[in-house]
């Protein structure tokens, strides 16, 4: 081999081992703003910042549950794109903390349940925070399950087993373009996950005007969850009994106008579902027993709720809280907090 070719070879190394150490070593700051917010819930758990009263949820829950408006006790731990698979493995790691909440907010809409979202791809390349004992947890299940979430592969799924321990250990090659956003590009998301991370996760939606957007769950004659949402929903509830922690199960609210004209079969199926839920389970108690319809002008989008639709929402679970006396729950006012006014 020539001088050259040795030069270029050892540079090569260098080179990628040195962008293999900064990925393993650095906080992913090249996503973008309200990806950084939901970082931010994974690192309020490894912190083991759960307060006494936790939420996970999808991202509705997220921008719907302001923690400043529900009281000093709680943390909303529900993540963007998030759904019942991605909120198990995050409570399996806080579950592992020595100061544990009293109960739960567990909130999921239905077409979050509906939808089979690509776990792997979307949330465990993008975040880059779930162990390979995570992954393997989760492929071991969907074979058991038979259930046709990755391609046939392999003898011993030896393909994805390699795919899992690349995104694992942040494998350089699936970086490429993240480390270019940092270095070429100059994106740094580190603000917006330590103002999320000060606020105990609570998310904010940006847009001032309100949204008439219809949302996808119009187009559905039924509901029936997804197996894998109810799999890791249930195996989330078994989690948080073994701990001793009640549940409340919380249905955020759609636009005035989608509910309109969402089909009363999917309606009455998916409370009947959450009711189920609640028969079945001895810590799950159901919070918000109907789904709640608000002016399209709370809305930035089809399911989600502005600011000052976040507050006023929060403001309505603030009473069911009091009403129910649920543990681990300070209102705001004995926490000292002044209640923002909904504007």
């Amino acid at each position: 081999m020539g001088r050259f070719a040795k030069g270029f070879f050892g540079s090569f190394i260098l080179l990628f081992s040195a962008m293999w150490c900064w990925l393993l070593q650095t906080d992913p700051i090249w996503l973008e703003d309200y990806e950084a917010m939901t970082l931010s819930k994974s690192e309020l758990v490894r912190q083991c910042n759960l307060g006494t009263l936790s939420i996970f949820g999808d991202s509705s829950a997220a921008y719907a549950l302001r923690p400043s408006i529900l009281g000093s006790s709680v943390v909303n731990l529900a993540q963007g794109s998030g759904t019942p698979v991605t909120s198990y493995f995050l409570a399996k790691k806080a579950m592992a903390c020595p100061n544990l909440p009293q109960s739960v907010i567990l909130s999921y809409n239905p077409r979050t349940m509906m939808m089979a979202r690509p776990f792997l791809e979307m949330y465990i390349q993008h975040y880059g925070n779930y162990s390979w004992s995570d992954f393997d947890e989760f492929r071991a299940y969907m074979r058991d399950a038979r259930l046709e979430y990755y391609p046939k592969t392999y003898p011993y799924d030896v393909d994805i087993m390699l795919l899992e321990w690349a995104y694992a250990n942040k494998f350089p090659p699936y970086y490429l373009k993240e480390t270019k956003d940092v270095f070429i590009n100059g994106h740094n998301s580190r603000p917006a996950l330590k103002k999320a991370y000060v606020k105990r996760g609570e998310m904010e939606y940006i847009p001032s005007g309100g949204s008439q957007e219809l949302d996808q769950l119009v187009t559905y004659d039924q509901f029936v969850p997804q197996t894998l949402n109810d799999y890791y929903l249930r195996k989330m509830i078994g989690l948080f009994a073994e701990k001793k922690i009640d549940i409340y199960l919380v249905i955020t609210p759609f636009s005035d106008i989608t509910i309109d004209k969402v089909k009363p079969d999917v309606i009455k199926a998916y409370q009947a579902y959450l009711q189920e839920l609640v028969q079945q389970y001895p810590n799950v108690h159901l919070l918000t027993p109907q789904m709640t319809a608000l002016s399209w002008r709370y809305f930035g989008d089809s399911r989600h709720l502005k600011a000052r639709g976040g507050r006023y929402f929060s403001e309505m679970i603030v009473k069911r809280l009091q009403e129910q006396n649920v543990r681990g729950w300070s209102s705001p006012a004995r926490a000292g907090e002044t209640r923002n006014p909904v504007q």
